[in-house]
């Protein structure tokens, strides 16, 4: 695995995913050995991406008939009739995720090098359109060994969200997931074809999405509901007139008052009839 300051260089089991940087044109991967420390030591795979299946792999060093290739961390002992070394990710631990010391003996000379497992990785995309932008999701998982098989979230891990032009790939965005693994971005631009870039950590592999070329609508918000109008108060009622006598009734043009109106009462009606101030 090689890292440059300001570019994130990704190796997995021989991949090495370009530098992600905003606005750089990037062509399809292609296969790249690490840098040797001699010929001795050069020796293939350099390191392995094992994901939640065992894998088997076979080693080797370029030219050689008699060689050996240890690496006691994590049980490799490879030579000529016993290339192959079948990598069970139950029978590691998460911690075993990272770079080794390895001891490559090729014609009697020996030499220090180095062997990099790593976890399998994987990136999500999700494209969703709102005028004038384009919302960029998704999340970066990666599997784990012995008890802690299935997938787990990662954060801090540095996405390059790429768009496809006519020359290639060009990043557009880099984003970094949360502790929960996830990344969001927006971008005022047309619609387009995109990928996602998971950029690699000591312990894990990087790795590139599926290509998006679909988008959803992001759906509208609905528009608030208009307040109800309130009620208009209703009006008080007058308060019922009282006389004090039937000359006040008289004088107010109310004569004569009967059981019911406003205004009667049993003192106005002295001979109890219903009809007061006659």
């Amino acid at each position: 695995m090689l890292r440059r300051l300001g570019a994130v260089t990704a190796l997995a089991a021989g991949l090495v995913l370009a530098p992600l940087t905003p606005g750089a044109v990037h062509a399809a991967p292609v296969t790249s050995d690490p840098v040797q420390t001699s010929a001795v030591c050069d020796f293939g795979p350099r390191a392995v991406r094992l994901g939640s299946s065992p894998r088997r792999v076979e080693f080797d060093v370029p030219g050689a008939t008699q060689w050996r290739v240890r690496v006691p961390d994590l049980g490799i002992d490879a030579r000529p009739g016993h290339r192959v070394k079948t990598f069970d990710p139950a029978r590691y631990d998460n911690s075993d995720a990272g770079l080794h010391p390895a001891r490559v003996t090729v014609d009697g000379n020996s030499c220090d090098s180095t062997f990099r497992l790593l976890r399998a990785s994987n990136v999500g995309l999700l494209v969703r359109h709102r005028h004038p932008y384009r919302y960029l999701t998704g999340t970066v998982t990666r599997v784990g060994f012995g008890d802690r098989t299935g997938v787990s979230r990662v954060g801090g891990v540095r996405v390059a969200v790429q768009r496809r032009t006519g020359t290639g790939w060009v990043t557009e965005k880099v984003l970094t997931t949360d502790k929960k693994g996830r990344y969001s971005g927006r971008v005022a631009i047309g619609k387009r074809v995109w990928r996602a870039v998971a950029g690699p950590t000591a312990t894990t592999a990087g790795q590139v999405s599926a290509v998006a070329k679909h988008e959803k609508e992001w759906p509208k918000p609905k528009p608030k509901p208009k307040p109800k109008p309130k009620p208009e108060p209703k009006p008080e009622p007058a308060p019922e007139p009282y006389y004090e006598n039937c000359d006040a009734v008289r004088r107010a043009g109310a004569a004569p008052l009967h059981r019911g109106e406003p205004g009667y009462a049993s003192h106005l009606d002295r001979d109890g009839d219903g009809v007061a101030c006659e």
